[in-house]
């Protein structure tokens, strides 16, 4: 797998308009400063408060997720599973995608990416597994071309063009490569979107090859975008590969943070109305019985 940085945000410069900026705002890579124009545009906040670190900080801590939007990166992303792009494909807001072709794009030598576990496991064991892979592959690879050949002659014959034959052709004989076929493509992201990905697809709970991606990505923009994903951590995982977690000062709320916290309101909320249909229990009672029943189902102690 090989992950490059290809295109970041430009910063051509702040608006009159919106003001001076104080000693330690608008600082940092352009991405930052363009991201902290935006969110100040929307308080006129420039020449007070805090500096450009602080300032990211905060947007993270009280979710303003939006303006992370405006700031967009592109990757050249290969040597990956096609099994790995159907996953990362899913994610389509804030993101781009421009993937290679196997209707345009024959595919008859193009090898298997081999999956992190699989490697993993054959390096510690003495099993021949890898022996069969390579006969499987070797074999789907020569349906492959004995589908798109024989289809694409087939489609000429009824009348079909060359160029047209080819594509249809391609495409009947590409399922018999498997997710395991390796692909390259370009992927822009927004700031926000990235957060997500790293996030969902870097937890441990997620695929390890996908898991890897992850962590490639956030060390890319580590280093492109410090202040906004500081926050975050790669990590050894228990099946031997790598994870993404989260530092716990200063970060957003997860999504079971989010889910408890709305748990805990409309709890509150709804012990106010029975409140007022008066059921006999008094508030402090309600509050606290059924306030620890709805935290306890989302994994938050009462």
């Amino acid at each position: 797998m090989r992950v490059e940085l290809i295109a970041r945000p430009e910063f051509i410069g702040l608006p009159k308009e919106l003001g001076q900026p104080a000693v330690g705002q608008l600082v940092g890579p352009d991405a930052q400063r363009l991201i902290e124009t935006a969110g100040r545009a929307c308080y006129d906040s420039f020449g007070k408060g805090r500096g450009s670190d602080a300032y990211a900080q905060h947007i993270l801590e009280v979710g303003h997720g939006s303006v992370l939007e405006h700031a967009q990166y592109s990757f050249f992303i290969t040597g990956v599973s096609r099994g790995l792009t159907h996953e990362l494909v899913r994610h389509r807001v804030g993101v781009a995608i421009s993937q290679r072709s196997t209707r345009y794009v024959d595919e008859d030598e193009s090898p298997w990416a081999q999956h992190p576990l699989l490697e993993q496991y054959l390096q510690e064991t003495s099993d021949n597994l890898d022996e069969d892979i390579l006969g499987l592959e070797a074999r789907a690879r020569w349906v492959y071309d004995r589908v798109a050949a024989a289809l694409q002659n087939w489609l000429i014959g009824r009348g079909a063009d060359r160029s047209t034959a080819r594509k249809q052709a391609r495409g009947a004989a590409r399922g018999y490569l498997g997710n395991a076929l390796e692909t390259e493509l370009v992927w822009s992201a927004n700031v926000r979107a990235l957060r997500h990905v790293i996030a969902l697809r870097g937890h441990p709970t997620a695929d390890a090859e996908i898991r890897e991606l992850a962590v490639e990505l956030l060390e890319i923009m580590q280093r492109e975008l410090p202040a906004y994903f500081e926050d975050f951590y790669a990590s050894a995982s228990k099946d031997g590969g790598v994870e993404v977690r989260r530092k716990s000062a200063g970060a957003a709320l997860s999504d079971a943070e989010a889910r408890a916290l709305g748990a805990y309101l409309r709890v509150l909320r709804d012990a106010h109305r029975a409140l007022k249909l008066g059921d006999g229990r008094t508030e402090g009672t309600y509050k606290q019985e059924d306030l620890t029943s709805a935290l306890e189902k989302v994994g938050v102690p009462g």
